[in-house]
C-alpha cells in the first residue's frame, strides 16, 4: 500500500555527545522566518518527529529517542524517566535558507497551560496524528486552543509502520481520494515534487531509509502521484477562485508545482485548508522531509499572522515582545522567554533605549539576550523582529507581561495602555496540604515555591485560614507529583504532600448586603479607632447551570466602589481617602481575599461573585490591618446570609474502545457504568476498528474509573479527560478526598 505524503483536508556536556548546533547564521528577513509549535495528544509521536526535523536540518548529529532519554528537548530529568514532555522547549534550525524556530510542547492534559502559552506567540502549528488512534482527546483539545490564536496547522499523520493502521480514522476523505485499503506499508510519494520513498522491513529494523527518488514514468506510482496531484488542484480550484481561472482543464498534468505551491500557501494561511504529511517518524526518517518544505513553503511568516492581540499600531513604540514561558537556571536565575512582535532589542549596553515592562511600569536596566536551543543558551547582543529570545536579568517579570522600548515622548508615562493580551490559567480542580520537610528549611521551601509557581501560572498556593497550612493547587495529579519530584531533584527538597482532593467551589445564588464595625483595641479609650464597612455582593450569571472554564470563571477582580450614603461628604471623605492612599483599597481587596479563600458552607473557595463596597465610614487613625479583617468578617457575614452553592470540576471524558481479536466488548457495559457515576453521554461514534464514548462527567466520579474500565473491556477500553467547567451539586454527593 502507498501512502500520499501530501494531499488535503477541510544541558551543555549532552548536547556536545549530540553535535548540537547552536551558532545560526543571522536571518533578518521577516519572510524567512518561521514560529511553528508542534502539538499532539501524548504519545503521538511529537517528540520524535522533533528529533527528526533537527537531524535532517543538521541541527544535530544522530536522532534522540525518547526510550533511551536522548532527546534534545525534553531535556529535564523527569521528562527523560517518564518518557513524556513536561515543559516547553524551544530550539532553531536551519531549512533552505529559513530559521525555523520551533516549540516542542506537553501531550498530557494537566499542562494545557504550557501549551497554550507556547500557542500565543507561534504563527503556525504542526499537528501530530498517531494512524492507528486518530484524532484522540487532547489533540481536540490543543486544536482548539490553536484555533483560539488562529493559527494555521500542517498536519502529520505518524506511525504508518504500525500493524492494522486505519488511516481513514485520521482523515475521513483519504480512502475515497487515494483508495487506500488495509494492507502494509510500502513507501510514501511526495505528489508536489513526484518522488517516491521505499519502505521496507530492513529500513524499520535499522531505523532508517532510503533515499528519496525520481518516480519512473508510466509506473502504477506515478498513476498514485498524478492522482494525488490531481486531487489537490481540484480541492484547491473549489475554494479558491483565482487558482480556479488560472488552470487549465481537463489536463492537470502540466499546472506548474509553484502555482500550486503559491495556493496552498495563500489559502493554508486564511485557514480554508490544512496540509496533510504522512510518514513514520520513528522508522522512516526521511518520511518527514515534506514535513520540513511545508513548514518554509506553506506557513505563515511573521508579517502573515493577522492575530490581531500580536499587534501594536502605535506609533510611538519602537519594539515589542510578550514573555510566554519563565523558568529558572541555577547559574543565570529566571529565563525569560520573549516572543518579539515588533522592532530589535538589543543590550542595555549598546541600546540608546530603555526597556520597559508595560505591565509594571519598571525600567529594566541590566538584562542579558541568549537564543534558546532547548536547556543550552547562546549569548547573542541583540533580538530581531519576529524571533524568540531568552532574557535574563528581569526585574518582577511573570509570564503574560509585555515588553516594549518606546520614543522619548512616552517618558514618565503609564505603559499599560500598551500591554498585550496576556495568558490566562484555567481554575484548578485539584487541591492537597504542601509542607516543608523541617523548620530549618521553611525559607528554602517558600522560595522554591515562588520559583516554581512563577514558571507554572496554573498552579496556585494560598494559606487555610484555621490551620494555616499551605494548600497547593493545581490541574492534575500527574502535576502535582511532578511538582513534589521537582522541589527533591532540584531544591534537595524532600516535602509533604497531603491527600489529593477535589477542588470544589462555593457560590452564592442571591443578592444580600451586610454591615460590619470593628474596633482597634489598642486604641485611647477617648480617642477610640473604628471602621465600618458595607458590602453588598450579587452573583456572576450562570449559563445552564454549567460555568464555563473559558468565560473568566473563578477570578476575583476586586471589590467595586459603589458608596452611597445620605450625606454626601461622607461619599467624599471615603473618596479621598481611599484616592490618596492606594494601600488601604488594597486592604480591603485582600480582606476580601481572606473571607473567598474559606466558604461558610463547606469551607471551599468561593467564587462566581461581585463584591460591592457600599459605605465606608471610619473614626481615629486608619490601620491598613484593621481594615482588612473588618472587610474579611464584613464578607463572610454577607456569604453566610446568602444561600450557597457547591459546585463541582465538570470534565469532558472520551472512552476509546479498540476491537480486540474477537471483536469489540460490550459498550453497554461501559455505558452503565458512565451512567451508575452520573456522567451524560453526549456521542458514541463507532468506526471500524474504535468506538468513542463522549460524555461529561463530574471529576470525583472518575476516581477509579481506570481500573473498573479495563476490567469491563478486557483492557481494551482507556479514556482521556479535559476539563470542561463547574456544576452545582448536592452535598451527598461531594467526595472530598481521592
Amino acid at each position: 500500500m502507498f501512502y500520499s505524503s501530501l494531499f488535503l483536508v477541510k544541558r551543555i556536556n549532552h548536547y556536545s555527545k549530540r553535535g548540537l548546533k547552536t551558532r545560526l547564521p543571522l536571518i533578518s528577513e521577516l519572510n524567512k522566518i518561521r514560529n511553528i509549535g508542534i502539538i499532539a495528544h501524548i504519545d503521538s509521536g511529537k517528540t520524535t518527529l522533533t528529533e527528526q526535523l533537527l537531524y535532517q536540518t543538521g541541527s544535530t548529529q544522530s536522532v534522540g529517542l525518547v526510550d533511551e532519554g536522548s532527546t534534545i528537548t525534553d531535556f529535564m530529568e523527569i521528562e527523560r524517566e517518564r518518557g513524556i514532555t513536561i515543559q516547553s522547549a524551544s530550539i532553531s534550525s536551519l531549512w533552505k535558507n529559513h530559521r525555523i524556530n520551533l516549540i516542542d510542547t506537553p501531550g498530557h492534559v494537566d499542562f494545557t497551560v504550557e501549551v497554550e502559552r507556547s500557542l500565543r506567540v507561534l504563527d503556525g502549528v504542526v499537528t501530530v496524528l498517531d494512524a492507528s488512534a486518530g484524532v484522540q482527546a487532547q489533540t481536540l483539545t490543543v486544536w482548539r486552543q490553536a484555533n483560539k490564536f488562529s493559527l494555521p496547522s500542517i498536519f502529520f499523520v505518524n506511525k504508518l509502520d504500525k500493524p492494522c493502521v486505519d488511516l481513514s480514522f485520521c482523515v475521513a476523505s483519504i480512502e475515497e481520494r487515494l483508495n487506500v485499503q488495509d494492507g502494509h506499508l510500502e513507501g510514501f510519494i511526495d505528489v508536489l515534487n513526484n518522488l517516491f520513498l521505499k519502505f521496507t522491513r530492513e529500513n524499520r529494523l535499522q531505523n532508517n531509509s532510503s533515499e528519496w527518488i525520481q518516480i519512473e514514468k508510466n509506473s502504477q506510482i506515478e498513476q498514485i502521484s498524478f492522482s494525488g496531484f490531481e486531487d489537490i488542484c481540484l480541492n484547491l480550484a473549489d475554494i479558491d477562485s483565482e487558482f480556479e481561472k488560472e488552470i487549465k482543464y481537463p489536463n492537470l498534468r502540466n499546472i506548474p508545482k509553484e502555482m500550486v505551491i503559491k495556493a496552498l500557501r495563500r489559502n493554508l494561511i486564511s485557514r480554508k485548508l490544512s496540509p496533510l504529511a504522512c510518514g513514520s517518524a520513528l522508522h522512516c526518517s526521511l518520511s518527514v522531509l515534506p514535513v520540513l518544505d511545508m513548514i518554509v513553503d506553506f506557513l505563515p511568516n511573521p508579517t502573515e499572522n493577522d492575530y490581531k492581540n500580536n499587534k501594536i499600531d502605535d506609533k510611538i513604540i519602537e519594539s515589542c515582545g510578550i514573555v510566554f514561558k519563565v523558568s529558572h537556571d541555577t547559574k543565570e536565575g529566571q529565563l525569560n522567554y520573549v516572543r518579539l512582535f515588533k522592532g530589535d532589542i538589543e543590550l542595555p549596553s549598546v541600546s540608546k533605549y530603555t526597556l520597559i515592562n508595560a505591565n509594571t511600569d519598571e525600567r529594566q536596566n541590566n538584562y542579558k539576550i541568549f537564543t534558546p536551543f532547548s536547556d543550552y543558551l547562546q549569548p547573542i547582543e541583540k533580538v530581531e523582529n519576529g524571533n524568540i529570545a531568552v532574557f535574563t536579568g528581569l526585574n518582577n517579570t511573570k509570564t503574560g507581561d509585555t515588553l516594549i522600548i518606546c520614543d522619548s515622548s512616552c517618558k514618565n508615562k503609564s505603559f499599560a495602555r500598551f500591554a498585550l493580551e496576556g495568558i490566562n490559567s484555567p481554575s484548578p480542580v485539584f487541591s492537597c496540604t504542601i509542607e516543608s520537610p523541617t523548620l530549618a528549611s521553611e525559607q528554602k521551601f517558600l522560595q522554591a515555591l515562588s520559583e516554581l509557581l512563577v514558571e507554572d501560572p496554573s498552579l496556585r498556593i494560598r494559606e487555610d485560614s484555621n490551620t494555616g497550612q499551605k494548600i497547593l493547587e493545581g490541574m492534575g495529579e500527574l502535576q502535582i507529583e511532578v511538582l513534589r519530584e521537582r522541589l527533591l531533584r532540584e531544591y534537595k527538597l524532600d516535602v509533604f504532600i497531603g491527600p489529593i482532593r477535589i477542588g470544589y467551589r462555593e457560590s452564592p445564588t442571591k443578592p444580600v448586603e451586610h454591615s460590619e464595625i470593628i474596633e482597634d483595641s489598642l486604641s485611647q479609650k477617648l480617642h477610640r479607632s473604628w471602621i465600618s464597612l458595607k458590602f453588598y455582593i450579587e452573583p456572576i450569571t450562570k449559563y445552564d447551570n454549567i460555568i464555563s472554564v473559558e468565560n473568566g470563571f473563578g477570578v476575583f477582580t476586586g471589590v467595586e466602589l459603589s458608596l452611597e450614603s445620605e450625606n454626601t461628604e461622607e461619599i467624599e471623605s471615603a473618596n479621598e481617602v481611599l484616592s490618596k492612599r492606594p494601600e488601604l483599597l488594597k486592604a480591603i481587596n485582600d480582606g476580601c481575599s481572606v473571607a473567598l479563600f474559606n466558604g461558610p458552607k463547606m469551607g471551599f473557595g468561593v467564587t462566581n461573585v461581585k463584591v460591592f463596597l457600599k459605605s465606608f465610614t471610619f473614626s481615629g487613625r486608619i490601620q491598613p490591618t484593621l481594615l482588612s479583617a473588618c472587610a474579611s468578617r464584613c464578607l463572610s457575614g454577607a456569604l453566610r446570609k446568602s444561600a450557597i452553592n457547591i459546585l463541582e470540576p465538570l470534565m469532558q471524558i472520551e472512552v476509546t474502545i479498540v476491537a480486540g481479536i474477537s471483536g469489540f466488548p460490550d459498550v453497554d457495559n461501559i455505558l452503565h457504568e458512565l451512567s451508575k457515576r452520573r456522567a451524560r453521554v453526549i456521542s458514541v461514534d463507532s468506526q471500524r476498528k474504535t468506538s468513542i464514548i463522549t460524555a461529561s462527567i463530574p471529576l470525583s466520579e472518575t476516581i477509579g474509573l481506570s481500573k473498573i474500565l479495563r476490567t469491563i473491556s478486557s483492557g481494551l477500553a482507556s479514556f482521556n479527560l479535559e476539563q470542561k467547567g463547574y456544576q452545582s451539586v448536592d452535598v451527598e454527593n461531594v467526595h472530598i478526598n481521592i
